[in-house]
């Protein structure tokens, strides 16, 4: 019978049973052909009862699993039964019911959409039903979507084949580096005692160079006390008067006067007041804020000439203008700056003391004459001489010491963290070791550093944390955001013969996510898919 347009609806349920008849039925894979075959049709997941065979593709839906309308649309909603394109000369694939028949040509063969063109346009014949879609009024692109999936199927198959080569050299060379790094880690563990040892030794001899230089250090410090005590003593009406404007001469600050001993401030103001009397004398030395006198003690009695020595009582001081007289020299003086030994007329032989001659063999150096009579301030210098010889080797030895042993234990812990970055599933992994990728993504520029650290720019995202998954790791614990968390970057590999840093979002603030092509993420079990299994499309793979 013919079927005119207006008819056309009533008329779909016959030609849907010649196509049956013929062995085909729209939307079913061949090898699925045989479940719709017979005068009747079950639900193939259970449901409706029997049904007819004309129930199949009649554009209503009776079962619950949509599998009595695998050709259209009518059991949209449901993903238990998709629609098949054939796709001869390309790649089969996979809709979803609600495709199927929407006007637009998902499938290259133009078959989704024959539902559509049986609505709207008188058949001669119900051919339309066949695979192939010959009146669909879709363009048949299937061979140059043919030719372009062989292409892009080709290249998939060879980085796979490189990714997975490379993989395999890293797995090897890692399982030959974890025993080296192992044998390593034995070999320091066994030398950290001896250094360890040495270390304490070191620090022994060290505490008593420590102990003498203190010792030493509070000899100074009394011998100075001493010499300063009877240096003031000289000029016990000794006063520092301090002026403003940066000049001697200038308003007095009578409040800020200080005692004969204090040292004063570069950047002050004032005069020695040597003679206690209030008023600087001509002979009394000033300054402007550009120097300093040190203490006014010092300056009073190492004044030059006429005047050096103020309030000494005139008995003492009557003599003190005669040309033929040498200058006198404070005692503080002749400590600090050796004008003792330079006025002595009988030289002493220096005085050792028996930590200098324990530590320096100084015993052995000493003649038979060794004088037992010197000063304080001799026996001062002897002691301070010793520890400065022994600080260059008892302190530095010490010091070297501990370096020894902190490096030590810095190298078993840097092991350690390498041999725990990649257990045995994420061996072909092993190459990313050390591997620096980087690339602009917006005005910033990213940077991953296995198994170490990421940076946006100079900011840290983190340092490595491990592996969260086959194909997915993470860096934790980078700069903290103002007012947010702590930033962090996730990373989720993908095959790639080379590794390169493909992508880089922030989903949400401060957290970041990264997208790295890496051979270890390429599998041998793709690939042999590849090899065997006719390939096809699923409802949600991009095209």
């Amino acid at each position: 019978a013919t079927c005119t347009i207006m008819y056309l609806l009533a008329c779909l349920p016959i030609l849907l049973i010649s196509a049956r008849a013929a062995g085909e039925v729209l939307g079913v894979a061949p090898e699925d052909q045989a479940k719709y075959a017979g005068d009747t049709f079950s639900c193939l997941r259970g449901g409706n009862g029997p049904l007819p065979a004309a129930a199949v593709n009649d554009e209503y839906c009776d079962c619950p699993d949509g599998s009595d309308e695998p050709g259209t649309g009518a059991c949209a909603g449901q993903e238990l039964t998709l629609f098949y394109c054939a796709n001869k000369g390309s790649v089969p694939r996979q809709l979803f019911a609600s495709r199927v028949g929407d006007g637009i040509c998902d499938c290259c063969d133009g078959s989704d959409e024959a539902i559509l063109e049986a609505r709207t346009k008188k058949l001669a014949s119900g051919s339309w039903l066949s695979f192939g879609g010959q009146s669909s009024g879709c363009a048949n692109t299937c061979k140059e979507d043919g030719i372009k999936h062989e292409e892009s199927r080709s290249k998939r198959l060879e980085m796979l084949k490189q990714g997975i080569a490379k993989a395999e050299q890293s797995r090897s060379a890692a399982l030959v580096q974890r025993k080296q790094r192992q044998a390593e880690i034995e070999q320091l563990e066994q030398e950290l005692p001896a250094l360890e040892e040495a270390l304490k030794a070191a620090t022994a001899l060290a505490e008593v160079e420590r102990e003498a230089e203190k010792a030493a250090k509070a000899a100074e410090e009394a011998a100075k006390a001493s010499l300063e005590a009877e240096t003031c003593g000289k000029v016990p009406a000794c006063m520092w008067r301090q002026t403003g404007g940066c000049t001697p001469d200038g308003e007095r600050e009578a409040d800020h006067d200080k005692t004969c001993n204090t040292t004063i401030p570069v950047g002050t103001s004032g005069f020695c007041d040597c003679d206690g009397d209030g008023v600087k004398g001509s002979t009394e030395p000033g300054y402007d804020c550009k120097t300093s006198p040190g203490t006014c003690c010092m300056a009073c009695t190492m004044q030059p000439g006429e005047g050096s020595t103020v309030a000494a009582p005139a008995a003492e001081t009557s003599t003190a203008n005669s040309n033929e007289e040498e200058p006198e020299v404070s005692e503080y003086a002749k400590w600090m700056d050796g004008a003792e030994a330079k006025l002595s007329k009988e030289k002493e032989t220096p005085q050792v003391s028996e930590y200098a001659k324990w530590m320096d063999g100084a015993d052995e150096k000493l003649t038979a004459t060794d004088s037992k009579h010197g000063s304080p301030a001799d026996a001062a210098d002897a002691v301070k001489d010793a520890a400065e010889t022994k600080k260059a080797s008892a302190v530095e030895q010490e010091k070297e010491a501990k370096e020894k042993v902190r490096d030590n234990k810095a190298k078993i812990q840097n092991l350690k963290d390498k041999l725990d970055a990649l257990s045995d599933d994420y061996l072909g992994y092993a190459g990313l070791e050390g591997t620096t990728i980087s690339k602009m993504f917006g005005e910033h520029e990213y940077k991953l550093t296995f198994f170490e650290d990421a940076k946006q720019g100079y900011t840290s995202l983190g340092r490595w944390a491990k592996f969260d998954g086959p194909a997915s790791g993470s860096f934790k614990h980078g700069t903290r955001c103002w007012d947010g968390p702590e930033r962090e970057l996730s990373v989720q590999f993908q095959c790639g013969a080379e590794a390169q840093l493909e992508d880089v979002q922030e989903p949400s603030k401060c957290v970041y996510s990264a997208v790295v092509s890496a051979p270890g993420a390429c599998e041998a079990v793709e690939l042999e898919r590849m090899n065997k299994e006719v390939p096809i499309f699923g409802p949600r793979d991009e095209l």
